[in-house]
């Protein structure tokens, strides 16, 4: 997929994030169209662990009146300003809250098996293991620090 083609406001995504986005879209997408309605909307962010009552979400899904719907671009921008770019700090630490499903302050092996869980990937004991040992710097839980560290190591070797 040709990310000029999805337009250049969406820097902030990969292509293979933005095609991601674009799967998790047609999901809902039931019909092809090319367009979710507002229902269909709440349950695409609930699927990306979104919370469909944060002022920035609100303040889009009621501009969307109850009869319109939303295309794949607007979904873009929406999750943009929802996320924010995820290589700024404040990016990384909204992406870090998302993923620590228990809002312990660290991702640990319960937050991981859950995250594989929700993204459809299976996960021995032995690699989540290997996982937070590689990037936790206790052993036991990634941190905001850690997690910073991971994101500035992937984006450099993107």
């Amino acid at each position: 997929m040709n990310s000029a083609l999805i337009g250049e406001a969406h820097q902030s995504f990969s292509e293979d994030e933005i095609e991601e986005l674009r799967e998790t879209f047609d999901l809902f997408d039931i019909e092809g169209r090319g367009v979710i309605d507002l229902n269909d909307l709440k349950e695409a962010l609930r699927s990306l662990h979104l919370d469909t009552k944060s002022p920035i979400v609100c303040e889009t899904i009621f501009a969307i009146n109850a009869n319109a719907e939303i295309n794949f671009d607007s979904f873009l921008k929406l999750l943009e300003e929802k996320l924010g770019d995820r290589r700024s700090k404040e990016g990384i630490e909204r992406a870090f809250k998302l993923l620590d499903w228990d809002k312990s302050n660290g991702i640990d092996e319960k937050d991981l098996k859950k995250i594989m869980r929700e993204v459809g990937e299976s996960v021995s004991q032995e690699e989540l293991k290997e996982l937070l040992d590689k990037n936790a710097s206790d052993g036991l839980a990634i941190t905001l620090e850690d997690f910073h560290k991971a994101m500035a190591k992937s984006s450099s070797s993107n």
